[in-house]
């Protein structure tokens, strides 16, 4: 790939596994992007809009050869412009307001080419999240997320419950203090990866999903040095 091709913000079917994403073969991807402006639902396809836009465009970051910028033109036709715009690097300026963001400095700024609609918007529904993936693909319940909320006080508990039984009924063995500490240190991992499949699933609830993955790590990390601790105290005992 050249590097020194141009960049671009793609929006809508051109993104990964969206209808259109074979078009960007051979371009390098660079990243997520915010632009200010509004998102549209046209037919199959979205208007991207500047004017009056108070709301963040999300789509996706390419370099492109001049021969690519050249067939983009094409396949966008003459419903669009190309245009330059600011695109922004951080998924977290999503929630704030333009100004603040360029306040704070939040996100690295990039300049780069998008294809702006030039028809008119009247009687066009507006994509709200700023996001056409939402209406091709629209986001999943949150069942992967959920489960890995859920996990998190399920395994303890119920590993807690079963061994104390087996202890009682069956099996009264300091290995069973093992297998429970090995539960809790496996419960946080358990819940990362549904938490990361939901992510991959794009399901809602990502505040949910970001509170599942930050418990997880913590987690882990205080049970990997309980299990360290007491691995220590056996072998010098």
């Amino acid at each position: 790939m050249n590097a020194n091709g141009e960049l671009v913000f793609v929006y809508g079917t051109l993104r990964r596994d969206a209808s259109n994403a074979f078009r960007m073969e051979g371009a390098e991807f660079e990243g997520v992007g915010l632009v200010k402006g509004r998102l549209y639902v046209v037919d199959w396809y979205p208007a991207f809009v500047r004017k009056g836009g108070d709301g963040w465009v999300e789509g996706e970051l390419w370099r492109v050869s001049d021969d690519q910028m050249g067939a983009l033109d094409e396949f966008e036709g003459s419903e669009y412009r190309r245009v330059r715009v600011e695109a922004r690097t951080h998924r977290s300026v999503k929630n704030e307001s333009w100004d603040e963001a360029l306040q704070v400095g939040d996100g690295e700024k990039r300049e780069a080419w998008a294809w702006e609609w030039i028809g008119s918007v009247e009687g066009l529904k507006v994509i709200k999240s700023g996001d056409w993936m939402d209406v091709e693909k629209p986001r999943p319940p949150k069942v992967c997320t959920c489960m890995g909320c859920l996990v998190l006080p399920a395994i303890p508990i119920g590993s807690a419950i079963i061994i104390s039984w087996v202890q009682q009924n069956i099996w009264d063995s300091h290995y069973l203090n093992w297998i429970g500490k090995g539960l809790l240190l496996m419960t946080p991992v358990v819940a990362f990866l549904l938490a990361y499949w939901g992510q991959q699933r794009r399901e809602n609830g990502e505040g949910l999903r970001e509170a599942v993955v930050g418990v997880s790590i913590i987690w882990a990390t205080l049970s990997a040095l309980t299990l360290i601790i007491s691995f220590i105290a056996f072998v010098l005992s």
